[in-house]
């Protein structure tokens, strides 16, 4: 089977175009909702699968987190809910840094790191791509 290598390059192009887009939109909301927060690390003290039913859209898990906050300590505070939170965080007991808002200490958020880990991936795959368009 002969694989026209032009069409294939176009079609790696412009799904890396797309990725890159989706990438850089994720990694500028995800910076956006830390700015002005103050850096701090947590011990993840909980991480409880929702009860929602296995195909629900909806489903995941609700990870919560213990840390001391200007000389408060603050425990089993929820830090979010994630499709896969072993991959992002481990299991409990872990740490993990968090982003705390300074008039609010039990609102917290984390930097979600795959989307700036997606971004150069993406950037070489549309490289590959534009190269195999190319010749």
């Amino acid at each position: 089977m002969d694989i026209d290598k032009n069409s294939l390059g176009k079609h790696l192009l412009e799904l890396a175009i797309l990725l890159i887009a989706l990438c850089t939109y994720f990694s500028v909301a995800n910076l956006v909702s830390i700015k002005g927060r103050e850096k701090t690390e947590a011990t993840v003290s909980e991480i409880v699968r929702n009860e929602y039913r296995r195909s629900s859209r909806r489903s995941g898990y609700d990870v919560y987190v213990d840390y001391t906050y200007d000389g408060v300590i603050y425990q089993n505070i929820k830090l979010g809910k994630y499709k896969s939170p072993f991959i992002m965080f481990g299991d409990e007991g872990s740490d993990c840094t968090i982003y705390i808002d300074k008039n609010d200490p039990t609102d917290i958020e984390h930097l979600n790191i795959f989307p700036f880990i997606g971004l150069p991936i993406t950037i070489i795959m549309g490289i590959v791509g534009y190269r195999m368009k190319k010749s």
